[in-house]
């Protein structure tokens, strides 16, 4: 449990120089409701202290970070001791990297996610077209197109080669950088989740539009939907016009099927368009989980959500998440 005394107990920064290494450990006990019976039970008057919770400490973490980075000595310095890491397995690594947050009083996360970047980095700077491996990676993807071809035509192959050419090359880079590039500029956790979040929505737009789709994203926040597609056609009718509800997700997650509040009726969870309240076809014609990491678009007709919703399920596993995989042309 957090370390409160009379010397910290209204100071972030004596707060966290004494309880940083437990922080770092497990944010848990530094949620709201947890601290502030801590702090009743101190004796502390909760009304009149200025940080309370995790809430109130991360931002205070984040700012050490990002003066850290703004200075490029301390910036070097921190990079050179990620550097000289050694270990044998991932869980020393993370105890190493724990370690050297505590140390400069910052968030173990925003240094983990610095430690991969920097190695994705590395990575992208040592790679060559003139590689054996390079060149490994790509004569394994022709082989997939070898195997389309007959005994007697290598067509398959030869036409497919500049597209390989072109595609390997790319799809080598993001394996490289693991996906596309994601909060470079380490901004607090609401703020990134809330821009995260209206990322997917533009990514499947975009998508839609390049698909060959007419697609347009909805700027109404109350909206039950977030935008419309529909196939061109040559009546000018919008007959075949869908309604879209558009999720981010994390690559190999389950896609919770929570509808999310709408309505300005701010944090209270007992107001009743804040409790948890489920997905259904009333809301959209199609569930749109897009891949953060990767941009892929799982489309999912909303009739089958509320078969699931009727099945007691309140969310769809990466496993059969997989049936849903850019079925553009099954589901629009």
């Amino acid at each position: 449990m957090p370390v409160i005394t009379k010397d910290n107990y209204n100071d972030v920064s004596k707060f966290v120089s004494d309880n940083i290494k437990e922080f770092n450990q497990s944010s848990d006990p530094y949620e709201y409701n947890e601290i502030k019976k801590q702090y009743k039970d101190e004796g502390y008057d909760i009304d009149s202290i200025e940080f309370v919770s995790a809430s109130d400490i991360r931002p205070y973490l984040k700012r050490n970070f990002k003066a850290i980075l703004r200075d490029a000595a301390k910036k070097a310095a921190l990079i050179q001791q990620l550097k000289d890491i050694e270990a044998d397995s991932d869980k020393e690594a993370n105890r190493k990297i724990c370690e050297i947050a505590n140390s400069l009083f910052i968030s173990k996360d925003d240094v983990v996610a610095l430690y991969r970047y920097e190695i994705h980095k590395y990575i992208i700077s040592q790679c060559d077209e003139n590689m054996e491996e390079y060149k490994t990676f790509i004569n394994r993807i022709k082989a997939y197109a070898d195997g389309f071809s007959s005994k007697h035509s290598s067509a398959p192959s030869s036409f497919l080669q500049k597209d390989i050419d072109i595609c390997a090359g790319e799809a080598l880079y993001w394996l490289s950088v693991g996906g596309f590039y994601q909060n470079l500029t380490f901004e607090v956790a609401g703020t990134n989740n809330a821009n995260a979040g209206d990322s997917a929505q533009f990514i499947f737009v975009a998508r839609a539009i390049l698909a060959g789709y007419n697609c347009s994203n909805v700027d109404v926040r109350s909206s039950s939907y977030d935008a419309i597609i529909s196939r061109p056609n040559t009546s000018g009718s919008a007959s075949n016009l869908k309604t879209v509800q558009v999720k981010g997700i994390k690559t190999g997650s389950a896609l919770p099927l929570r509808k999310r509040a709408r309505g300005g009726s701010g944090s209270d969870s007992k107001q009743g368009r804040n409790k948890t309240q489920y997905l259904s076809s009333k809301d959209a014609d199609l569930l749109v989980a897009v891949d953060k990491r990767f941009g892929t678009c799982y489309l999912i007709p909303m009739t089958e959500v509320d078969a699931l919703i009727a099945a007691g399920k309140k969310s769809i596993t990466w496993s059969r998440l997989k049936k849903y995989k850019e079925t553009w042309e099954e589901t629009v």
